[in-house]
């Protein structure tokens, strides 16, 4: 059936692309051996290209195929990548269709989800309107979008070394995953251990490099009285320069949105015991 597929979608007609690439993702979608059947049809190279087709409907279902080959083995993902696909998933971020949004941002995850420090920089920092585009999705978009994107924020975090959490943390990327734990109806169980595991991290990495307040928040007037005072409470004790993390987390909420959903990191006990040492 690919095989098949795989000639309809070289025309530029907009119903026969529609009703292929819908075809097409729901077949690769299936499993591996559907994966790389559709690699050696040879079609990745041409739904890569409809991912910037004139047809929001083309551009969506293609991206969903994409999104397929990205959940498989690394060579199916590396050859995914090494055809473009990656600047076109920045380049739907500005969609103003809600499942390309949403659909690029599923993307980027699983890009940024092999935790390769490299893969993280050409994601967030090759270009100025990427991390800026993600950390608006993530505080203003609609509910389930504003998911996808703190996922890509979060893994980001995860996976990058000390310098790339500094950045993504100035670019507003902390303040935008704890607005998304406060939401009315908060993020499933997964996605909030990803965030807090973040707040882990970053407090680790406020011990291990020189931070201040005035770094990771540029437009942070210095240390007044309020401030000193505030980060000397007892829940926030800690050596070095942890404490400035840790005071950034109280200041913007995440402690207390922590402690009022800690049953949700029950599934998680290493993380639970981790960040008890800071509460």
């Amino acid at each position: 059936a690919i095989h098949k597929l795989s000639g309809l979608i070289k025309f530029d007609d907009d119903e026969l692309l529609v009703h292929s690439c819908w075809a097409i993702s729901n077949l690769t979608f299936s499993g591996d051996s559907r994966i790389e059947v559709a690699l050696e049809a040879n079609i990745v190279p041409r739904i890569v290209e409809l991912l910037l087709y004139r047809n929001p409907t083309v551009q969506w279902r293609s991206l969903r195929t994409v999104c397929s080959i990205l959940s498989g083995t690394e060579d199916e993902s590396r050859a995914v990548l090494e055809l473009g696909a990656l600047s076109h998933f920045k380049d739907l971020l500005g969609s103003g269709d809600n499942r390309i949004r949403r659909e690029s941002c599923f993307a980027l995850s699983n890009v940024v989800a092999t935790a390769d420090e490299s893969v993280i920089r050409e994601v967030f920092f090759t270009d100025t309107r990427t991390l800026s585009r993600l950390v608006d999705i993530a505080r203003n978009d609609e509910k389930l979008i504003r998911y996808e994107a703190t996922h890509v924020l979060a893994l980001g975090i995860k996976g990058g070394n000390n310098e790339q959490r500094l950045k993504l943390v100035q670019a507003g990327s902390l303040e935008a995953m704890v607005d998304v734990l406060k939401l009315d109806d908060p993020p499933e169980e997964g996605l909030f251990i990803l965030v807090c595991s973040c707040l882990y991290y970053l407090l680790n990495a406020g011990s291990d490099e020189k931070w201040t307040i005035s770094e990771i928040i540029p437009t942070a007037s210095p240390r007044s009285p309020e401030t000193e005072l505030e980060l000397s409470r007892p829940f926030i004790q800690m050596q070095g320069n942890k404490n400035i993390i840790a005071y950034i987390m109280h200041k913007i909420g995440a402690w207390d949105i922590i402690l009022k959903n800690k049953d949700k990191m029950q599934a998680d006990h290493v993380l639970v015991t981790q960040l008890s040492k800071f509460l």
